[in-house]
C-alpha cells in the first residue's frame, strides 16, 4: 500500500470524528490526562507529518533508534516530555477556530 493509502486508512476514521466538533468542543478534555481534544488532534497531525518526513528523507547511515528507544527521551518526568506537552498546547492554541 502506498504512503497515502496508509495515511487515509489510519487517519480517515479519526478525521471523521473530529471534523464534526465545534470550536468549543475542541477544548473539552480528551481521554489523555491533561490534554484537550484540540491538543490531541494537533499531536496526531504532528505525528503524521513526522512520519511522512521520515519516510521520504534519505539517511546517510543505519538507523540510530528503534521503535522503543525513540521514546526514551519522552518518558514520564523527563524534560522531553515536558517540552512536548508545552509545544503541543502552544501549537494547538494558535488556531483561532478549530475547523
Amino acid at each position: 500500500m502506498e504512503s497515502v493509502g496508509v495515511l487515509k486508512a489510519a487517519y480517515g476514521a479519526f478525521a471523521g470524528v473530529v471534523t464534526s466538533l465545534s470550536d468549543e468542543e475542541s477544548w473539552l478534555p480528551s481521554g489523555c490526562t491533561g490534554w484537550a481534544v484540540r491538543d490531541l488532534v494537533f499531536h496526531c497531525l504532528a505525528d503524521a507529518q513526522r512520519g511522512l518526513v521520515a519516510l521520504h528523507t534519505p539517511a546517510a547511515g543505519p538507523a540510530d533508534r528503534d521503535a522503543a528507544t525513540y521514546w526514551a527521551s519522552w518518558g514520564p518526568g523527563t524534560v522531553g516530555a515536558a517540552n512536548g506537552r508545552r509545544y503541543t498546547r502552544v501549537g494547538a492554541s494558535m488556531f483561532l477556530e478549530f475547523e
